[in-house]
């Protein structure tokens, strides 16, 4: 993989999916010496997901949705295919079962857009992991009120950042 991102010239993506969640996830938190930190949290599984695309050059395009599967997926697609516009489109992603789904893999056909399966069980070669790890680091400590001001904090995450990042993506097949 690394010889291929090095070498090609094309328009190539990393794919991935996350979960945030309206319970509050505690990290370290800053109280004077001596004294036990009290912190409010709200304890709840509800919470979305979210599905991004990094570019080799760094942008970051994502979706929010209630959950990820074929239709979700092949909507994601549809949507990265639009932003990108004419020509081939390469994608390296996990082998979840809503990416290698039949009427997924029809679609991609359709739209000249090439899938590379990678490796499973494998995350150390999937550059948009760190870019959630970043998410969760901002999202830790949040007592969010419901899934609305969940949704506007990762908007606002990733509008911070401008939808960029600099990650190095050669660098995860080294």
């Amino acid at each position: 993989m690394k010889k291929l991102l090095t070498t090609f010239q094309g328009d190539f993506w990393f794919i991935d999916e996350s979960a945030a969640r309206l319970g509050t996830q505690l990290r370290k938190v800053v109280a004077l010496k001596g004294s036990k930190p009290v912190f409010p949290i709200r304890l709840s599984k509800e919470g979305v997901r979210i599905i991004g695309a990094l570019r080799r050059s760094g942008q970051f395009i994502f979706v929010i949705v209630k959950r990820v599967n074929q239709e979700t997926i092949k909507a994601f697609l549809r949507h990265l295919k639009r932003f990108k516009g004419k020509g081939r489109l390469y994608i390296a992603w996990d082998g979840d079962g809503s990416h290698t789904a039949h009427s997924v893999r029809q679609l991609a056909s359709k739209q000249g857009i090439h899938l590379i399966q990678q490796a499973p069980y494998s995350p150390e070669t999937q550059p948009v992991e760190e870019i959630w790890r970043q998410l969760k680091a901002y999202l830790a400590n949040w007592v969010f009120e419901d899934i609305p001001h969940l949704i506007q904090t990762i908007e606002r995450f990733f509008s911070e950042r401008q939808n960029r990042f600099d990650i190095e993506v050669v660098n995860y097949f080294s």
